[in-house]
């Protein structure tokens, strides 16, 4: 195993099939913590998803990073302090960056969640495979051991290694020990995917494709956050893979979005 966890959550998931098609739907969360390798493991209650009405408005992000242009300046379309592209990636002018999964990141700046008591991070991308533990996003600090190993952090893998193993939030305050690993069944595969990551002061949420996957009760606050690296593809510890997948859209809102308007995100698309 890379590392050990702090806490593990589990987002249970029912499959109704209908006439046509099949549909996820959620129905919750099981919460699972478990302290270091030789810790105990406690069951906590399940989270019931949430019964929200379908009307509202489409928010607006503090940030946006659109992947525009040509070069490595990444702008942000509301005005904000520009990221950068490192490693060898520029930008094509279609809109999207490729990053090639050997050393290619992208930089935001380090403000992104300054002031924040909760957040939303929504990211369109296409994983062009890889194994686990890789970054779709990764904001937080490292230490200064010879293979920095992530302090704090909020990220999104795209797979996991554990049941379920695809795409999962991780949230920590605390290092590895702390880390709440709230993880899914959702597959980024070689499609454009929309990926939502919602945090509030009780609430951790983890949307694929406008629908809630995974989400556990959050106890820790966003603000204890240390937002030293705001990386798109590379995780704040060392040891793992960076993320070959391309890029189109990375947004910042100032609050947890409510599933209403994570849905309306999602149907809007990219920019």
């Amino acid at each position: 195993m890379r590392r050990r966890f702090g806490a593990i959550v589990l987002g249970a998931l029912a499959l109704c099939l209908g006439e046509f098609s099949l549909i996820a739907c959620s129905s919750g969360a099981i919460s699972l913590g478990r302290i270091g390798d030789e810790g105990s493991i406690a069951v906590d209650a399940a989270v019931d998803a949430p019964n929200e009405a379908g009307v509202c408005a489409l928010p607006e992000p503090t940030r946006d990073y659109t992947f525009d242009g040509t070069g490595t300046a990444v702008v942000d379309a509301r005005g904000g302090p520009a990221g950068r592209l490192v490693g060898g990636a520029t930008l094509s002018g279609t809109g999207e960056v490729a990053l090639d999964g050997v050393d290619d990141y992208v930089e935001l700046p380090t403000d992104v969640l300054a002031g924040l008591d909760e957040a939303t991070v929504a990211i369109w991308v296409r994983r062009r495979g890889g194994p686990a533990f890789t970054r779709v996003f990764d904001f937080g600090s490292r230490n200064a051991a010879a293979t920095p190993g992530g302090l704090t952090y909020l990220a999104a893998t795209p797979a996991t290694g554990q049941t379920p193993s695809g795409l999962a939030l991780l949230f920590s305050t605390n290092g590895a020990a702390g880390e709440v690993l709230v993880p899914s069944a959702a597959s980024l595969d070689g499609a454009l995917r929309s990926v939502i990551v919602a945090v509030s002061a009780t609430e951790l949420a983890l949307y694929f494709e406008g629908a809630l996957v995974a989400r556990s009760a959050n106890a820790a606050s966003l603000r204890a956050l240390t937002v030293e690296n705001a990386w798109l593809g590379r995780s704040q510890y060392a040891i793992d893979p960076y993320l070959g997948a391309d890029y189109a859209d990375a947004r910042i809102y100032s609050r947890a979005l409510t599933a209403c308007e994570v849905a309306k995100v999602f149907a809007a698309g990219p920019r």
